[in-house]
């Protein structure tokens, strides 16, 4: 009997019914098991993250250390550096949120740029750990933080792994010892641009002052991979606004007991705006209000906090004679400042001192211990290896710190700090001030409240300063200015400069009335150095009239002292006849050149060693002069004397005299294509080409230009002699050269790019390759 099968009227609500209670339940099943599985995983990941995260963060080099962990950071905005959307952005959340979750094969390089004590040290530092926190062992792409003051950053930069999965973080390019050699910089341009295109994204902190000019910095922050070149994104750190101060401020005074100390912060820092676009300041806050001073300068703020900084550390170790006791500290302290300066002006290294040469410092200060300065720096001295205590906070309380086995300050602005009081107080020190606008800054403040204290102003416009200024004398401060505006004279600030040298010279023409013998010779020396920055600036009249009177004066004076005076008056003359020269006043130049060379020939005589040089140079003038007024005898004469002094010069000291020859063969041999000589044309063209290849292979920076010169120079003389083949491979020699000179500085380089291209052309025409 075949059984009967019984269904449900409904068959296909049956169906439904069935159908979703068993869906529900394997819904069900396979929700629990993810669930376990979601615990095991948490379980087992969740150690190794943790492991992987605190690996990381130890990683941090011991140099940033003093900006990590800080409980009472803000996170910064930037605004972008170009013409794009210029609303402020939290920079945690663009690079976590939209630019480090890209893959591109495109370089992706930013430059965050932000002035002394704006946070860009912090904020690297802050986003590296950002990122560490968010991300884990499996996150595609690691990430490292280096600093670029360091001596051998590049070393550790080509020692990273898998660069094209890493996020590399470089902070304080300025601070490189190599970007501030200037013989070196162009080096460190493409060096720098060479790495960066390896990594996956780059991050480089530097103050804008490092760029001569907003032009000059979008030619130089750009990376080169394969024939394209790709621009870095500028970005810039925007000002602490009111929300964020307000903030801070809470942080620092959290308690109602502190209610009054915050209100009183709130007005210091509205009062003072430059509070709030350093952020660094801020940290310090509640030492400048606890120290009840009278807040009108950044100047004040550093003496604040540095006063303070002492203090703290005097009271830790002996509370006796503090006020004697925090002097002899600032003291010591200057005089690390000064040690750094020297060595790293000499020999352009990282900014650091060794323990040996701190010991050495200390000696010489006398009533200071070693163990003491060890103490203050949170370092034991013991016999075992210097270690550093992990006290929290501490590396933001110090004004000295240590990385490694070397010394440095907490921050670059101290460091500046005390060198704007050296200038002032030890002007004769001052060698250059190429990467310390901050203590230029600060040093524009110290000398106006020197002034106010010299008339009386002084107590009624701030406290009393931290150094001594009563045993400064007028000429100190004369020199100090005059010394600093040269400084300044040589990285081309110009308006700076001529500030420095106008200062100087109304205290000199002051100390002059009084006693001239003294300080006439002073007055004069301003006057010529003011006058070629007027020449340089293209003020001509004022440098005419500035060369006019220091020459009358050097005349006055090498009356009554031949042997002194003589060598500034022909130095005079010479810059007097460039300056004619260049404002086609050529008898008066001819005259001005023809007695500065007399004046060389006779100086020469009693010393060879030491005038031969100016009468080589003044002969070379001469014949520029005399080719220029056609006078071409006279040039040939003077140009062939010229070059047998400079060769004779070149046989004893090359790297000092072997341009000079050079480009003296190469005026001598334009000369020679000019009037027809053209086998001693070429002859001294191809002498020059050689010797400037050997100089380019140098410092091709600086030589590179006189090769792709000379090349075209001895191409037209080719083409002239019909030798068309050496003059197009010539021509396309200097072509190339100076393209890529072009890209690095058009303006400089972009005409002489044009001119190569059109004699080119001409030749191609006369060689009847009409294509090209």
């Amino acid at each position: 009997m075949t059984p009967i099968l019984l269904i449900p009227c409904d068959i296909t609500q049956w169906i439904d019914e069935n159908t979703l209670a068993f869906i529900s339940i394997i819904v069900g099943v396979i929700g629990i098991i993810i669930t376990i599985l979601s615990i095991v995983g948490i379980k087992i990941t969740l150690p190794h993250t943790r492991k992987w995260r605190k690996e990381q963060i130890e990683d941090i080099p011991d140099a940033f250390w003093g900006y990590y962990p800080n409980k009472n950071y803000i996170q910064p905005y930037f605004t972008f550096g170009d013409t794009r959307d210029n609303n402020p952005q939290l920079l945690r959340d663009y690079f976590l949120k939209k630019v480090f979750i890209k893959d591109t094969a495109e370089p992706n390089i930013y430059c965050l740029l932000g002035d002394t004590g704006t946070g860009k040290t912090a904020a690297l530092v802050h986003l590296y750990a950002d990122y560490i926190h968010s991300h884990s062992a499996k996150s595609p792409y690691h990430i490292k933080i280096l600093s670029l003051r360091e001596d051998k950053a590049f070393e550790k930069i080509d020692e990273i792994q898998d660069k094209k999965r890493c996020i590399l973080l470089l902070d304080a390019m300025d601070e490189s010892p190599m970007a501030q050699n200037s013989t070196q910089r162009s080096d460190f341009d493409k060096a720098i641009n060479e790495v960066c295109k390896n990594f996956a994204f780059v991050i480089i902190t530097c103050r804008p002052q490092f760029f001569s000019d907003d032009k000059t910095e979008s030619e130089k922050v750009r990376v080169q991979k394969g024939y394209e070149w790709f621009p870095y994104t500028r970005l810039r750190l925007s000002d602490f606004n009111n929300i964020q101060v307000q903030e801070y401020l809470d942080n620092v005074f959290p308690s109602k007991t502190d209610c009054h100390l915050r209100q009183k912060a709130a007005k210091l820092v509205n009062k003072n705006a430059f509070i709030a676009i350093r952020p660094l300041v801020l940290t310090y806050i509640k030492d400048i209000i606890e120290s009840k001073n009278e807040i009108n300068t950044t100047l004040d703020l550093y003496d604040t906090i540095v006063q303070r900084w002492i203090q703290r550390e005097m009271m830790r170790t002996n509370p006796d004679n503090l006020e004697e006791r925090t002097q002899l500290w600032w003291n010591l302290t200057s005089e690390i400042a000064q040690y750094i300066y020297q060595n790293r002006t000499s020999k352009y290294k990282a900014p650091n001192i060794t323990e040996n040469e701190l010991i050495s410092i200390c000696k010489k200060q006398g009533s200071i211990n070693f163990k003491v300065i060890l103490s203050s720096l949170r370092i034991a001295s013991d016999a075992s290896p210097l270690t550093l205590f992990n006290e929290e906070n501490i590396h933001q309380r110090t004004m000295l710190t240590r990385t490694g086995d070397l010394f440095h300050f907490s921050h670059k602005s101290f460091y500046e700090y005390f060198m704007a009081y050296r200038f002032l107080l030890h002007p004769y020190d001052i060698k250059q001030v190429r990467g310390i606008d901050f203590a230029l800054t600060l040093y524009d403040e110290l000398f106006d409240a020197y002034h106010n204290q010299r008339h009386d102003a002084y107590h009624n416009q701030r406290q009393k300063l931290v150094a001594d200024f009563s045993s400064i004398s007028d000429i100190e401060v004369a020199d100090s200015l005059f010394n600093v505006g040269y400084g300044l004279q040589n990285i081309n600030n110009f308006s700076k400069a001529k500030d420095k040298y106008e200062k100087a010279l109304t205290i000199r023409r002051q100390l002059a009335d009084k006693n001239p013998d003294a300080y006439l010779p002073d007055v004069a020396g301003t006057l010529n150095n003011l006058a070629a920055l007027h020449s340089d600036t293209n003020q001509l009249d004022k440098a005419e009239e500035e060369y006019n009177e220091a020459l009358t004066i050097r005349r006055q004076l090498a009356e009554q002292n031949p042997d002194a005076y003589l060598p500034d008056v022909a130095m005079t003359l010479n810059n007097l006849a460039n300056l004619h020269r260049k404002t086609n006043q050529l008898d008066k130049a001819e005259e001005e050149y023809n007695e500065a060379l007399t004046t060389y020939r006779q100086l020469a005589d009693q010393n060879p060693d030491a005038y031969q040089p100016d009468v080589a140079m003044t002969l070379n003038n001469l014949a520029n002069l005399h080719r220029k007024t056609n006078q071409l005898d006279k040039a040939e004469e003077e140009y062939n004397e010229a070059l047998t002094t400079y060769r004779q010069l070149a046989d004893k000291n090359p790297d000092a005299y072997l341009p000079d020859v050079t480009q003296t063969l190469n005026n001598l041999a334009t000369l020679h294509h000019s009037t027809n000589q053209l086998d001693k044309a070429e002859e001294e063209f191809n002498e020059a080409l050689t010797t400037y290849r050997q100089l380019a292979d140098k410092n091709p920076d600086a030589y590179l230009p006189n090769v792709a010169t000379t090349l075209n120079n001895l191409a037209l003389l080719h083409s002239d002699t019909n030798q068309l083949g050496k003059a197009e491979e010539e021509y396309n020699e200097a072509l190339t050269i100076r393209r890529q000179l072009a890209e690095q500085n058009p303006d400089a380089y972009l005409p002489d790019v044009a001119m190569t291209l059109n004699n080119l052309a001409n030749l191609h025409r006369k060689t009847n390759q009409l294509d090209k």
